[in-house]
């Protein structure tokens, strides 16, 4: 069941005025704070702020490992609003401005600015080449799941999943990049820092941005709802990490060839 702060139940009308009530995704901001100076306002659905800031880090390739992250809580003063970070020595937050607001629906920087010019690049992924039976037991298990997306139609959800169609974990939010970063964040809560075998599964299209996080995390596979953009297909098969975009009964767009 989706936390109570993550759905706001508002009065709506009809075209002749009268009301009824719906449930919506809720939608608010959250201010991040680095070292006690402000660095990014997320507008983010409430709820698994941790697992959000810990996958955006990780995602973003700010921390290698959850061992980079010293401390994370929430603000004394504005618990709801505002978290303060503590990096562990020797890691450091990359200045960059456009970062000061984040939407729940941007994406930040393309891969190539991603990586400091003396870092190594990031190589080609194995990846997992699924079949349509286990692509179709992945849409069975997703489409089950007890979500503010499945509640409101209003958000995206997110899943880590093995090849057998086991569930990892499952994360949902108003934007789709949140979503993203909210279940990776989980993972790595849990201790799981190898996404080699893992799928990630996205209600959402498959855009450069979120291939970006996929290869960023080395996952085996992602797999979504939507459809793939140009630039999401070209990326995957830059790092040969297989794609498979529009997903439904009996049909999916498959990026790589089996």
């Amino acid at each position: 069941m989706p936390n109570s702060d993550s759905i706001v139940n508002v009065q709506l009308f009809t075209q002749d005025a009268q009301s009824y009530y719906d449930d919506l995704a809720e939608e608010q901001a959250l201010s991040l704070i680095v070292h006690g100076e402000p660095y990014a306002i997320f507008m983010r659905t409430p709820g698994d702020d941790p697992a959000l800031i810990y996958g955006f880090l990780y995602t973003e390739k700010i921390i290698e490992e959850s061992e980079d992250i010293e401390s994370l809580v929430p603000c004394l003063n504005s618990p709801k609003d505002r978290i303060h970070l503590t990096l562990a020595s020797g890691i450091r937050v990359p200045q960059v401005k456009r970062r000061s607001f984040m939407s729940s629906s941007c994406g930040l920087c393309s891969l190539e600015e991603d990586q400091p010019k003396d870092s190594e690049p990031i190589s080609k992924l194995s990846g997992l080449i699924l079949n349509d039976s286990e692509l179709q037991n992945l849409l069975v298990q997703f489409d089950q799941l007890d979500t503010i997306y499945s509640h409101t139609g209003g958000a995206h959800a997110a899943a880590l999943f093995t090849r057998s169609g086991q569930l990892l974990c499952v994360a949902a939010d108003i934007g789709r990049h949140n979503a993203v970063d909210k279940v990776i964040g989980k993972a790595l809560l849990n201790h799981q820092e190898d996404f080699t075998h893992l799928i990630l599964m996205v209600s959402s299209r498959a855009g450069y941005e979120i291939v970006q996080k996929a290869v960023h995390c080395r996952l085996g596979a992602l797999v979504t709802l939507g459809a793939a953009s140009g630039g999401a297909h070209r990326l995957a098969q830059s790092y040969t990490l297989p794609l498979y975009s529009f997903l439904r009964k009996h049909r999916v767009h498959r990026h790589q060839r089996n």
